[in-house]
């Protein structure tokens, strides 16, 4: 404060004389840092009425710091306007320090009352060595008691059905926990599929867990038994319509197929039978082919049971007799026919001539039948006739073209009767030399007016030839058979 005096200023105790008849103070002089504020000396640095300027005064609650009026705070590292450091993690906040997220204020700085063992329920109360602070209490630890802290309980997890083995691991209802694993209270059963079994008498899980003994199977003594059926793998199976054993263990049908008294069944072919071929109606007809490697279709009644076979459709172009053989196969052959649409076997065949096979239907047209070439135990090559009529001619069509080996064959089997008759004969010998030296129908026709007898036993020896034993490799000349 100044104080105006006669001759006089009074300046912190600081007696300025003034010259003797003076009217009035003289000014003072201010030295740095000071400045000369309304006649008095301020230091502009703190001066909370000259803040940074003669005249700048700060607020009620604010101070000046290096000029410039701030809250009135600690500032730097001193709280409470005071060089007072806060403790760790403790922040200065109007001129206190304080702890965040309701962590409390202590000595070594924030912490939580609830869990820290060296300040529990409040500051430095530091809990025992082998004890933990849970709630602001300090209690004895799992781990000293063998246990594991499961959602902050002490648990046992040995025998604990809620925790079984692993925290949250909960056994099913009606077993118990035994040492870490979920078990039944019965020691005689077996936990399976969250139920317990015994797995001695158990269908379902026969012997262990999973096996399944099937339709038709028991348990007896953790063994599968088929009461009707067969053991496949250790499953009671039913051959006759288990598509996955289809006639015997492990013998799988195809996708879409089914298994029908054994026998894997396509539900669109005729008669369900897979693996069709169509012939068509061209008659005559040969066809070759193999059975080696291929399904078991069908079970003739005259044999073949369960080897592999082919079957064909034909249908009959016009009402009559068709014969089926297979005369010139590798093995023994045995020939069924099947109605297409009764699917019943009308004719069945083993070893016709020799080891080769013969059927013969009467169809009418339009009629179609399913002919299956199948073995006698065993598989090959094999080719297939169609003629129509019966009676059974083409035992030499697979040996060649019609001069090209089945005349050949015909004369030293099936034809060589009439051969011998012809050749025999003076007449025929001569008609053939005569018809031999022809070029022309009306030189044929010349020499069979001339010699009559020759030429009735040449067309007999033709007859068999061309009409019996070589119809397809010779139907150039079928015109003629009757």
């Amino acid at each position: 404060m100044k104080t105006p005096c006669a001759g006089a200023w009074v300046w912190m105790g600081v007696l300025v004389v003034a010259s003797l008849g003076a009217t009035a103070c003289a000014a003072p002089t201010c030295g740095p840092p000071m400045e000369l504020c309304d006649g008095v000396c301020a230091d502009l640095e703190d001066n909370a009425d000259n803040c940074g300027a003669c005249g700048a005064a700060c607020g009620q609650d604010e101070v000046c710091d290096n000029g410039t009026c701030v809250a009135e705070a600690c500032t730097g590292a001193s709280c409470g306007c005071e060089s007072v450091t806060c403790p760790q993690g403790a922040t200065c906040a109007q001129g206190e320090c304080v702890c965040s997220g309701g962590l409390a204020l202590c000595e070594a700085g924030c912490t939580n009352l609830e869990t820290d063992a060296k300040s529990c329920g409040s500051c430095d109360h530091a809990c025992p060595e082998s004890m933990k602070c849970a709630g602001g209490v300090c209690l004895p630890t799992c781990d000293e008691a063998g246990l594991v802290e499961c959602s902050g309980v002490c648990t046992n997890i040995l025998y604990d059905p809620t925790s079984c083995g692993s925290c949250g691991q909960a056994c099913p209802g009606g077993t118990v926990c035994i040492q870490a694993q979920c078990s039944c209270p019965d020691l005689s059963q077996s936990l399976c599929g969250g139920a317990c079994v015994d797995t001695s008498w158990d269908q379902s899980n026969c012997g262990f867990c999973g096996h399944d003994c099937g339709p038709g199977g028991s348990c007896w003594e953790g063994s599968c038994e088929c009461v009707s059926g067969e053991t496949c793998g250790g499953t009671c199976v039913d051959t006759w319509s288990d598509p996955q054993n289809c006639g015997g263990c492990f013998q799988s049908c195809g996708a879409g197929q089914a298994c029908v008294q054994g026998t894997c069944s396509c539900p669109a072919d005729p008669c369900g039978i897979c693996g069709v071929t169509d012939l068509g109606s061209t008659v005559p007809q040969m066809v070759n082919g193999t059975t080696t490697g291929q399904p078991n279709h069908v079970d003739p009644w005259c044999g073949a049971q369960g080897t592999g076979d082919r079957v064909f459709r034909f249908v009959a172009p016009e009402a009559g007799v068709y014969t089926f053989d297979t005369f010139g196969s590798s093995f023994d052959t045995v020939l069924s026919a099947m109605g297409e649409l009764s699917c019943v076997e009308e004719a069945c065949n083993d070893d016709a001539s020799g080891l080769d096979s013969l059927v013969s239907v009467n169809l009418a047209a339009g009629e179609g039948v399913l002919i299956a070439v199948d073995g006698l135990f065993e598989q090959g090559s094999f080719t297939l006739h169609i003629t129509q009529g019966g009676g059974g001619g083409g035992q030499c069509d697979s040996i060649g073209t019609c001069q090209g080996g089945c005349v050949d064959c015909s004369i030293m089997d099936l034809c060589l009767a009439p051969y011998d008759t012809c050749f025999s004969s003076v007449e025929c010998i001569d008609y053939n030399d005569c018809l031999g030296s022809c070029g022309d129908q009306a030189c044929a026709d010349a020499c069979g007016a001339a010699n009559p007898v020759g030429l009735d036993l040449y067309n007999q020896l033709i007859s068999c030839v061309v009409c019996d034993a070589c119809p397809v490799s010779c139907s150039q000349y079928a015109q003629a058979c009757p």
